[in-house]
């Protein structure tokens, strides 16, 4: 056999094997999210969606849902991807199924991601977690534009990481393609404008936690890649065709982007005064533990095995635990004034999936480190086995308690 067709073989063996990889991980995970029919309401939004969708194709606009605030999403993103599908099964189970596909598929982007950071074991973990997080399946209850965040959040928060990993000299080129999604994701849901202050907030410590900051430059390339997706919008506009059938409205600009950066960027809102704290909100700081409690648990471990490392030890921690930490703290202080005003709770997708990413990453580096102070190199395989059959029987009493928590969620929106 030649050099040229052994290094073919090889590679179709690669990709098969990343193919059967990538099977694996969206079949476990879309036990949680697919394979529970229950797992959806018909809303006045989602029938809003769904025939917008439906009739897309035929009475195309270039603007999206409406924002609570004033004015709509700058982009049709949202009803051309919804609509593809609805050519073939135009039924309002059809938008259920996309939305549970692409939670599924957020799922397996998190694998991917663990693996390539950290390895097996930190894939496992970050994926499990994601899999068995009843406060993102309760989300996923409504079939209409919110629910269709987690993928593209999923997607923008690890595209941006890969680049404040490669650093300037590589990462600009991902830097842009990460404002690119960014900036088709704020035509599904307004809210994915917060993670423009969330960014802001990790290029100006970047240097703290051991990553490069990016340059002025490297700001107006990012915003000017974010605002391609609503050119099409822009043009339309100025075309004058803001008011067409199916009872479209016009929608200036001015307005829309008004809505985006003033309604969901929530340090623009005004506080009310310390007595008006909505203390429903506030106890949201705890749901990503709370409502799971492997996360909780593993967390609140490996805090203590932090203090254990650093101050018994004298042992300086990875550099991940550090980035982790910024992560954590990043997006608090973006959601900081959600938390003390009275915005519905079903703006947290990003809250909670980004948590949710940094904690794991925090607990499995810093996990890392306790095992290689207290057990031998030869032992670390058995204790990797040994994690996948102790994750075995969570799996299980995580599906149990999927299924009571949807039924529960089910009878109650009933």
């Amino acid at each position: 056999m030649s050099l040229k067709r052994r290094n073919l073989t090889i590679l179709n063996k690669k990709y098969a094997l990343i193919i059967l990889e990538t099977l694996a991980v969206f079949l476990a995970v879309s036990y949680f999210y697919i394979f529970k029919e229950n797992l959806s309401f018909l809303t006045v939004y989602g029938t809003r969606d769904l025939l917008r969708s439906i009739h897309w194709w035929q009475h195309p606009v270039f603007h999206g849902s409406e924002l609570s605030g004033s004015g709509y999403t700058p982009g049709p993103f949202f009803y051309i991807i919804s609509s593809l599908p609805l050519q073939f099964a135009p039924s309002w189970w059809t938008m259920h199924y996309l939305k549970c596909t692409l939670a599924t598929s957020a799922g397996v982007l998190i694998w991917f991601f663990g693996k390539r950071i950290s390895g097996i074991t930190c894939a496992l973990w970050m994926t499990f977690l994601y899999a068995s997080s009843r406060r993102l399946q309760a989300s996923y209850l409504l079939d209409w534009n919110a629910s269709f965040q987690p993928f593209f959040s999923v997607l923008f928060l690890i595209v941006l990481l890969m680049a404040f990993e490669l650093g300037k000299e590589k990462g600009a080129r991902v830097l842009y393609g990460a404002f690119f999604i960014l900036g088709l994701s704020c035509q599904i849901h307004g809210s994915f404008t917060i993670f423009i202050l969330f960014f802001l907030i990790l290029n100006f410590f970047a240097k703290k936690v051991g990553w490069e900051s990016w340059s002025l430059k490297n700001l107006a390339w990012s915003l000017f890649y974010f605002l391609i997706p609503s050119l099409p919008f822009l043009i339309w506009y100025s075309l004058g065709e803001g008011s067409v059938s199916l009872s479209y409205s016009k929608a200036p600009p001015l307005v829309t982007y008004k809505g985006l950066f003033l309604e969901f960027t929530y340090w623009s809102r005004k506080f009310t005064g310390i007595t008006d704290i909505n203390w429903k909100n506030l106890s949201a700081l705890s749901h990503p533990f709370l409502n799971n409690k492997f996360l909780m648990y593993s967390f609140y471990t490996s805090l203590l095995s932090l203090v254990y490392l650093v101050i018994i030890k004298k042992i300086k921690p990875d550099a991940w635990v550090y980035k982790a930490t910024l992560i954590i703290l990043a997006i608090f202080f973006v959601y900081l004034p959600l938390f003390l005003t009275d915005v519905p709770l079903r703006y947290m997708f990003h809250w909670k999936l980004t948590q949710l990413v940094a904690v794991s990453l925090f607990t499995v580096f810093t996990f890392k480190q306790m095992t290689k102070l207290f057990i031998p190199h030869q032992q670390i395989k058995k204790l990797f086995y040994l994690f996948i059959l102790i994750l075995i029987p969570f799996y299980y009493e995580a599906t149990r308690e999927h299924a009571e928590s949807v039924d529960s969620e089910f009878r109650e929106n009933e």
